[in-house]
């Protein structure tokens, strides 16, 4: 594969004969005991330590478990007040925006309704123009109106062959 060497306890892209393992020990060898346990040279690397609650501890120990858990706290505390600050702009952005949707909204109508009224002034004006031509009893001054007359004969009561 690679001139890579990797830990014997990296698994991780390794194919199963590149692996190294640690011997078999026969049932009979006194090293499958506990006490005549010999572990592996390539296996040398130390135990993880855990930490435990432990009475009998040292001060000096327990100090910097404190410290360590106030500082993680006021970690945790910062990220949550950021998040928060995050949120609270996040709403007043929202809160601005739907303001300004809303006065976009109203001055939209305001506009429509300017020119409704408009609308509503420019027929009105041309009404009273028609009533100056028209005059005060309606008719048209000097000008006589053409009304459709029937021809005798073809009445809209009289059929064509009904006599």
């Amino acid at each position: 594969m690679t001139d890579l060497q990797l830990p014997a306890h990296m698994l991780a892209w390794k194919a199963s004969s590149e692996v190294d393992r640690m011997e078999e020990v026969p049932a009979s060898d006194p090293r499958r005991t506990v006490k005549g346990f010999q572990a592996d040279k390539k296996f040398d690397w130390p135990a993880p330590k855990f930490s435990f609650d432990d009475p009998y501890e040292e001060e000096g120990d327990h100090l910097s478990k404190v410290t360590r858990y106030w500082k993680v706290r006021h970690q945790e505390k910062t990220q949550r007040e950021s998040r928060f600050r995050e949120l609270l702009d996040a709403e007043m952005v929202a809160a601005t925006w739907k303001k300004a949707e809303e006065m976009a909204r109203v001055l939209d109508a305001a506009k429509e309704q300017t020119r409704l009224e408009k609308a509503k002034e420019l027929e009105k004006e041309k009404e009273k123009e028609k009533e100056k031509e028209a005059g005060p009893s309606g008719s048209a001054k000097g000008k006589a109106r053409e009304v459709p007359r029937a021809r005798p004969g073809k009445c809209q009561g009289q059929g064509q062959g009904s006599a």
